[in-house]
């Protein structure tokens, strides 16, 4: 089972909220959790007792397919079962596959919460004859099966919570500087493009780099304006801008 360590109870926020103060749509944020970024749980309100049979796909003649139980016959004449008893406040880790069900469906089993992390392995070990044949098996709830869960029932820890959002304030800051640093070389161009209009600041029909940058030097010492950095404004930077203003045409 997915039994999460220790939660502080104070320091969880519920799903819906943290969809507000992230700023983020529900697939998004359910998507951060199956990637690992943030852990998403569901509390139990009741003590309650959940008991799973082992089955197996069986496929007849008509070509339907039925999971059917695995009957311990070495030990018993019942099938093989596991039972989880959960108690009231008790924390479970969305698994992939929950997290999965919540995307496409908009809701998860609870017995599909439980039993994502039922292991068949060591239940098949421990019979010494069965019916088992091979092939496909799975853990069937046989108790409240009805049982489902939405968004609305999950809590996330603040501290993921924090985490997440300012690891994405970073990249929304980054790109907010890439677009700033893209639009600058747009405005740059075009005024090198308005310039090249005249004889002395053209190179055949490109603007003349060179031109231009001694032009940038004696508007700074007519205007007061320090010229530091601007005596090392190199070619290379109003190439980018031409190069980047030749990407941008419709």
């Amino acid at each position: 089972m997915n039994k999460p360590n220790e939660v502080d109870p104070f320091d969880l926020v519920k799903f819906c909220d943290a969809l507000g103060e992230l700023k983020i749509s529900q697939k998004e944020l359910l998507r951060a959790a199956s990637l690992g970024k943030v852990s998403i749980f569901y509390p139990f309100k009741r003590a309650e007792i959940f008991t799973f049979e082992l089955c197996q796909l069986e496929s007849p003649f008509d070509k339907e397919t039925y999971w059917v139980p695995i009957m311990d016959y070495g030990n018993s004449q019942n099938s093989i079962s596991e039972s989880i008893d959960v108690t009231a406040g008790e924390l479970i880790k969305l698994s992939h596959e929950n997290l999965k069900s919540l995307l496409l469906f908009e809701e998860c089993p609870v017995y599909d919460l439980l039993g994502s992390g039922l292991d068949a392995g060591p239940a098949l070990e421990r019979v010494t004859q069965s019916n088992y044949f091979g092939g496909a098996v799975k853990w069937v709830s046989t108790s409240d099966k009805g049982q489902t869960f939405n968004v609305d029932a999950l809590l996330i820890t603040s501290t993921d919570l924090e985490s997440y959002k300012k690891k994405t304030t970073h990249v929304q800051n980054s790109d907010s500087v890439k677009v700033t640093s893209n639009t600058a070389l747009k405005v740059l161009g075009l005024l090198m493009c308005h310039l090249a209009k005249s004889p002395k600041y053209a190179s055949g029909t490109s603007p003349n780099k060179s031109q231009i940058k001694e032009l940038l030097l004696e508007l700074a010492e007519e205007l007061g304006i320090s010229a530091y950095g601007l005596s090392k404004v190199d070619e290379r930077l109003l190439a980018d801008a031409m190069k980047y203003l030749e990407e941008q045409k419709l």
